[in-house]
């Protein structure tokens, strides 16, 4: 942390140095009225901005750091440290072509720099979009890249020769190392390119064949959009700030174990699984039934998996 982080109360430098997992619901709340708050104060300031996007990202919130970015990018340009906090923003929302328009605009439009701070400046690969970046890199470094290295990189294959990749990208759905949230990308690639082959995915220490010319969600997408009517008829009146928290944490969990999917259960056991692995975090456990309390497992599994591969 720099020096100015002192000035931070204890439970933001916990989430700086922990995460949002070391906080409990009620601190989160806490933490995200003072960081508000100090955002409203001073929008211009880049460390506070870039702590709130941290925390927005990491609570779910993707639009609202979707927001809170462009507006801080629309006041002082090109700042690398909140544009690469924004990859995370973008990527979940499943919008990386927008994300990478936005890129592209401020990057192209970043004042050139003096000749003598060229010359004394370090060579500094940008770590979220190098200007640099070609692909001419070796992919079998892929591993060894940022997520938002990899992200960059598949965004250009996307668009151009894809089928000379498909063979190392096919052995990076099945390492370990490789985050779930870039292996949802990768196979999407795969879906969009009409890849007619079993392809084998390893996530969570789960492992299984798909074919992604093959693969049709229609029915997943309805059992995920009932668990989202079931969520509202619970919380939507009586918890709303609740129900905006878990629908954000559903999403994740969907768009991390994509192309796998939630055990068979029904919406309404979901729903409730997640409201009461939600309690647990106030304190209110609840006595769930054994087909709920499996669904909550499911739920307690995927965090602690998820944890691992924060970007």
């Amino acid at each position: 942390m720099s020096e100015k982080d002192s000035y931070f109360p204890e439970i933001i430098k916990r989430f700086l140095n922990e995460g949002l997992s070391s906080l409990t619901f009620s601190e989160q709340n806490e933490a995200m009225n003072y960081l508000m708050n100090l955002y409203e104060a001073e929008p211009c300031n880049r460390e506070i901005v870039h702590i709130l996007l941290q925390f927005l990202n990491q609570r779910g919130d993707y639009q609202k750091a979707k927001d809170v970015g462009y507006r801080f990018l629309m006041m002082d340009g090109y700042v690398k440290e909140i544009l690469g906090e924004l990859s995370v923003s973008y990527m979940q929302t499943d919008e990386m072509d927008t994300y990478f328009t936005l890129v592209k605009h401020f990057m192209e439009n970043e004042p050139p720099k003096k000749h003598n701070d060229m010359a004394e400046e370090k060579p500094d690969n940008l770590i979220f979009f190098p200007r640099k970046y070609q692909l001419v890199r070796d992919i079998q470094h892929f591993p060894e890249w940022s997520s938002s290295e990899q992200l960059s990189f598949l965004q250009q294959i996307s668009v151009g020769e894809f089928d000379r990749y498909i063979e190392p990208l096919k052995a990076f759905l099945i390492e370990e190392q490789i985050s779930p949230y870039v292996k949802t990308v990768i196979f999407e690639l795969f879906q969009e390119h009409h890849v007619d082959q079993e392809l084998t995915v390893e996530k969570a220490a789960h492992v299984k064949t798909f074919n992604p010319a093959q693969l049709c969600f229609e029915e997943e997408q309805k059992r995920a959009d009932q668990v989202i009517v079931a969520l509202h008829e619970k919380l939507e009146s009586e918890n709303p700030s609740l129900l905006e928290q878990l629908l954000a944490t559903f999403q994740h969990h969907l768009f991390l174990l994509y192309p796998f999917n939630y055990p068979e259960n029904t919406a309404e056991n979901w729903a409730n699984a997640y409201i009461d692995w939600a309690m647990r975090f106030y304190q209110e456990e609840q006595q769930p039934n054994e087909e709920i309390a499996d669904c909550v497992r499911f739920i307690e599994q995927l965090e602690i998996y998820q944890q691992k591969f924060l970007i």
